[in-house]
């Protein structure tokens, strides 16, 4: 999967007779759940945290792959942690011992006059210390990320902010290298009421700035210098449809999605990619089969204009575009067991070949699962 790439709009509309939301039944629709009015979102729009306590909730993204597991509790008052959430920061590939991955996330929810009110704390840490034997050298290396987010939202409104700051250094005797900048990334959704149609704008925006220098500590040499910018902005619509008590479709359409990054070394080349999406095109289908078993389906396909520009020191500037076409099919099932609620992504593979008493597949049933258990 590309590091860098346009978000995906899928718009879905939450009702109080389907299972409470979570990243797998999004998945299992045919999007992130982004857009979603549920506990997946509360990371966008921080505000919707007061209208989900008193619960417990895990993701399983990947079997037996417990780095990337996370968790998170919603007590019945107005707090909340999340360990181990995963985050996306993308270091300098001159740092060799640490990485940022997972946050600890520390949620604050209030209920204003008019509006509900929600504060999220993020951080991460990592470092690398090596003592070198017979001297008095260290060679250390640190990173950290930090992220403060504020949201807004009423019955049909929410606006979520986010201010990040991420950092990292290396020091080796008189060398050292330093990264560090910042990203402001803004959210905004609107549910219109139209019967028992819903319509849903969306507008997202982040940009980040970081810079990057490294000190060789060579009496007389340069400091080796480069930006990095980063920018994604997009705009998407979706139209829900209540075709029954416990039946919903969905349908998202996302006109115009941009993503882009711009690598500027001092006195030397400077490297941009650009990606379009025009359009991207989503639907889902979530229909209550029983009263604890629930039935999910969902197809996505965008086309994205991919523009990479490259442009060596004072030499000619050389560009490449493609064009892709992505499309996909995904399947999910939801179990609901007195206060527990777990969630599959389906292995579609198994609609064809069977279980493995049948095809002697090795194929797991689910490649993802989310657990929730709701002790109010």
């Amino acid at each position: 999967m590309e590091k860098r790439k346009v978000v995906v709009f899928i718009i879905v509309l939450f009702t109080t007779i389907m299972l409470s939301a979570t990243e797998t039944r999004a998945a299992s629709m045919g999007g992130v759940g982004f857009y979603m009015k549920d506990n997946s979102n509360i990371f966008a729009f921080p505000g919707t945290f007061n209208s989900y306590q008193s619960m417990v909730i895990s993701e399983l993204r990947v079997k037996n792959l417990d780095t990337s597991y996370s968790a998170g509790i919603h007590f019945p008052s107005t707090y909340g942690v999340y360990l181990n959430n995963p985050v996306t920061v993308n270091l300098p590939s001159s740092f060799d011992y640490v990485t940022i991955d997972n946050t600890m996330d520390l949620f604050y929810g209030s209920k204003l006059t008019n509006y509900d009110l929600g504060i999220r704390l993020a951080y991460g840490l990592d470092s690398f210390l090596n003592e070198i034997p017979g001297t008095d050298l260290d060679e250390k290396e640190t990173a950290h990320y930090y992220s403060f987010g504020v949201g807004l939202s009423d019955e049909i409104r929410d606006f979520g902010f986010n201010f990040e700051l991420p950092g990292a250094k290396y020091e080796f005797d008189d060398e050292e290298k330093t990264w560090g900048g910042f990203g402001i990334g803004l959210n905004y959704r609107n549910f219109l009421d139209r019967g028992k149609m819903q319509l849903v704008p969306v507008i997202t925006f982040k940009i980040s700035k970081t810079k990057y220098e490294h000190d060789t500590g060579v009496t007389g040499a340069d400091v080796a210098k480069t930006d990095y910018s980063d920018l994604s902005f997009g705009i998407g619509v979706g139209l829900n449809y209540e075709i029954s008590d416990q039946n919903l479709l969905v349908v998202g359409f996302e006109p115009f999605g941009m993503s882009s990054s711009k690598t500027e070394v001092k006195n030397g080349w400077e490297y941009k990619d650009v990606t379009l999406v025009l359009p991207g095109v989503y639907a889902g289908v979530e229909s209550q089969i029983k009263s604890w078993l629930t039935g999910r389906f969902g197809l996505a396909q965008t086309f994205r204009i991919v523009t990479e520009t490259s442009k060596p020191y004072q030499g000619e500037e050389e560009t490449d575009t493609t064009n892709y076409k992505d499309f996909a099919l995904t399947f999910g099932l939801g179990f609901k067991f007195g206060k527990f609620t777990l969630d599959a992504y389906i292995n579609e593979g198994l609609l064809f070949d069977g279980p493995n008493f049948i095809s002697g597949t090795d194929q797991p049933i689910a490649s993802k699962l989310s657990l929730t258990y709701d002790f109010e």
